[in-house]
């Protein structure tokens, strides 16, 4: 029976061992990426630095700039990290050149993975089929906040764990599943309200509110409002 873990922080080097990776941002990259792409953008291609992605949109055509440093978009960037910013009228028919302080990073530090795909709660029933489908262990790897456990992350791990059958359960997926349930009764008609809650008093959630990122915080909160699942492939994020 496959084997499922989770990894609660990016650092700068994972060996997936051929595992499916899938990489959890909530706020804001993964709910971005699935975003974008849902409205109709060709490919997100995550890069790890403002300069790197300034050089390679310039090789590209028809591409944007996107993404943040301390949640607010770069100089000269078209798109920040909001995914209400990421419209069919902003992204149809575009590539995306995205970098973030969190989520990129998590995506180019793996190594050795079978497939690596992006979770959030907007597509968590989605990631959930994917994974069964594939029949091979899994790491859910939660980017975290600057090097930081994040709430929201864990909580999203846990809602797709709580949806994969059947999967054999290393220790840090029963630790997420466990303390997810402090936060979250899987079974209430009102999950999805209490998802935002969890997710809006975490700490990062506090800083784009402070921020007037609030209807993004809301937003990531949502739940299995999307059946794509973002796969990475030669460099780039595709439908």
């Amino acid at each position: 029976m496959p084997v499922v873990d989770v990894l609660f922080t990016a650092t700068d080097l994972v060996q997936a061992n051929g595992a499916v990776v899938v990489i959890i941002d909530v706020l804001r990259a993964s709910s971005t990426i699935v975003t974008a792409l849902q409205n109709g953008c060709q490919a997100v291609i995550p890069v790890g630095s403002i300069s790197e992605a300034q050089k390679e949109a310039a090789r590209r055509e028809n591409v944007l700039l996107a993404g943040e440093r301390n949640a607010i978009k770069p100089e000269h960037f078209h798109l920040g990290n909001s995914p209400l910013e990421f419209t069919p009228e902003a992204v149809q028919g575009k590539k995306v050149v995205l970098t973030t302080t969190n989520g990129t990073r998590a995506l180019k530090s793996v190594e050795n993975a079978c497939t690596v795909i992006i979770g959030s709660f907007l597509n968590a029933r989605a990631v959930a089929r994917f994974l069964e489908r594939e029949e091979r262990d899994v790491l859910l790897y939660c980017a975290g906040s600057d090097g930081r456990f994040a709430l929201e992350d864990t909580l999203c791990a846990a809602e797709i764990l709580r949806q994969l059958k059947p999967f054999s359960l290393a220790d840090g997926a029963r630790w997420t599943l466990q303390g997810a349930k402090s936060y979250l009764d899987f079974s209430a008609p009102d999950k999805e309200f209490q998802i935002f809650k969890a997710v809006s008093r975490s700490r990062h959630a506090l800083r784009l509110i402070n921020l007037g990122f609030e209807e993004d915080v809301a937003y990531c909160a949502r739940l299995n409002q999307m059946d794509i699942v973002p796969l990475l492939k030669d460099g780039k994020l595709i439908k």
